[in-house]
């Protein structure tokens, strides 16, 4: 099928969705600009020029107590795999300390749910342990590895916690069959805050820019019940980040505050806000339970 690019942008612009034919009409579209036109039309109806990105502060679970960060930070969020919960509930606590009344994330939810199974212990248990401590968020969800992710994101929502994003440890290359779990996902706990297109995995990636910008904007396009599709701005860089959003992405995350030690110039929040304006968006700044900084 050809892809009749302004017919069906207007469509979505207008609250459409997208046909079956249609649906694999673009996984099989080589043109990135076509793609970019469509995730767009999307992008533009539910957030309009909005772009919104979060300052963190890392925090590694083998670390000792955090220093206090003295510039605005959104989020606080702890690295590591999980070893001893109770040693790392100690991590946790004086990271909460440190936070005040910002919000403290961490954890991969796949770890997570690994550590308890070897160690047969219920999961929202360990969640449980995690969150008396101060823990308000589970940093990461990655969709493509969890054994059984609605079980293990109903496991979150008892222990009385939140998750941060839906990720993918891995290069997608089965679209039909990551929208059926994330299908699966929504109909089990309602809807989908954000989804992380990109690959999180620390080994290297055979995908291209090109591969990147068709994974963002087919995130955009065919998972549905999704609000926004997030790029990293540590991990990715910032190119990436900024061409990301003329195909879908609404979100930046891990801006280094400008406070840290580790802060690079070009991480620098102004930088982020020119870049975003550059892409004709505006940058909004949020803090990690989304709600939005006054400048």
């Amino acid at each position: 099928m050809t892809l009749d690019v302004s017919r069906i942008a207007a469509r979505l612009r207008e609250g459409g969705g997208l046909t079956g034919p249609e649906r694999q009409a673009i996984l099989e579209c080589q043109d990135p600009i076509s793609l970019g036109m469509l995730a767009e039309a999307i992008r533009r109806r539910r957030h309009g020029a909005r772009v919104t990105f979060l300052r963190v502060v890392e925090v590694g679970v083998d670390a000792g107590p955090p220093d206090p960060v003295g510039g605005p930070v959104g989020e606080w969020r702890i690295v590591g795999p999980l070893t001893d919960p109770a040693a790392v509930g100690r991590v946790v606590e004086a990271t909460a300390r440190a936070a005040g009344s910002t919000p403290v994330s961490g954890f991969s939810l796949s770890d997570l749910d690994a550590w308890s199974t070897a160690h047969s212990r219920p999961l929202a248990d360990t969640l449980r342990l995690l969150g008396d401590r101060g823990l308000e968020r589970i940093a990461e969800a990655p969709i493509d590895v969890l054994a059984q992710p609605e079980r293990a994101l109903e496991a979150v929502l008892e222990a009385g916690l939140a998750t941060e994003r839906l990720s993918v440890r891995h290069l997608v290359d089965d679209w039909h069959a990551l929208c059926a779990r994330l299908e699966s996902v929504r109909r089990s706990i309602g809807p989908l805050g954000r989804f992380a297109p990109l690959p999180r995995s620390p080994e290297p990636q055979t995908s291209t820019g090109y591969d990147d910008v068709r994974q963002i904007a087919w995130a955009r396009l065919l998972v549905d019940g999704v609000d926004s599709i997030q790029v990293d701005w540590t991990l990715h860089g910032p190119k990436l980040a900024q061409v990301a959003l003329a195909f879908g992405a609404d979100d930046i995350d891990a801006v280094v505050p400008e406070t840290s030690p580790e802060s690079p110039r070009r991480t620098l929040v102004a930088e982020i806000r020119r870049n975003v304006e550059a892409a004709s968006f505006e940058a909004v700044e949020r803090d990690g339970r989304s709600e939005m900084v006054e400048p």
